[in-house]
Formats: structure tokens, C-alpha cells, sequence
């Protein structure tokens, strides 16, 4: 555990990310192909950084401090589901016979995890 709150755990997360990646960013001139960039392709870098990276993150170490680490990291296996989600609506994909039996499996794991987890995890404890 780390002695922050999770906001500012994730404003460390996140500038040590933009400083690795800085020279990888100059070195690729990637400033002069900043001014390159139109306002569809900022909003959708805003959206990123805003939702993908700044909220999200701080919901997920929010959700470790409240529920623990091993409860938390079940509710990765629900990834697909939502990325399946998002494929039928924004893509058009259909869903198949196969999708939603895996849905079901990830979706009692997930159910099974976050029920037998702490039980699991006292008795094996050393």
C-alpha cells in the first residue's frame, strides 16, 4: 500500500508517464507535428487524457483502497464484455453464440471471485 491518496497517486502515475515518454516525443519531432493536428484529433487526445488516463485511473486506485487489490484486479476479466459492448454500438459487430457464453463465464468468475475471494485468500495467507 501506498501511504497517498488516490488522486495523487494518480497525478504521480501519470507524470512520470509524460516524463518517460518525453524523449521519445522530441525525438520524433513530435512538436512540429503538433501543430499538425486538428481540433477532431485533440478532442479525441483531451478525451484520452481527461477519461482514459486521468478519471479512470483515479477510479481504479480509489477501488484498490476501498474493496483491495485482489478484488479490484477480478473486475479486469469484465474488460472484454465491455469492449464487446462498445463493438456492437460503435462498429456495428454482432454478437455470436461464443461471445456470450464467454460473457457468462467472465461475468461468474468475476461473481465468484468477488464472493469466495476473501475466504480464499484468509486460509492460503501466510
Amino acid at each position: 500500500m501506498i501511504p497517498l491518496p488516490p488522486l495523487a497517486i494518480t497525478c504521480y502515475t501519470c507524470l512520470i508517464g509524460a516524463l518517460l515518454s518525453m524523449p521519445l516525443f522530441l525525438s520524433n519531432e513530435g512538436t512540429k507535428q503538433l501543430y499538425l493536428i486538428g481540433i477532431v484529433e485533440w478532442s479525441h487526445l483531451l478525451f484520452l487524457g481527461i477519461f482514459v488516463s486521468g478519471i479512470a485511473y483515479w477510479c481504479w486506485s480509489k477501488a484498490i483502497n476501498t474493496i483491495g487489490a485482489s478484488r479490484t484486479s477480478s473486475f479486469l476479466y469484465a474488460e472484454p464484455i465491455a469492449t464487446l459492448i462498445a463493438a456492437v454500438h460503435l462498429l456495428n459487430e454482432k454478437i455470436v453464440l461464443i461471445s456470450m457464453v464467454g460473457g457468462v463465464i467472465i461475468i461468474g468468475g468475476v461473481i465468484l471471485m468477488n464472493r469466495s475471494g476473501d475466504k480464499f485468500i484468509t486460509r492460503y495467507k501466510r
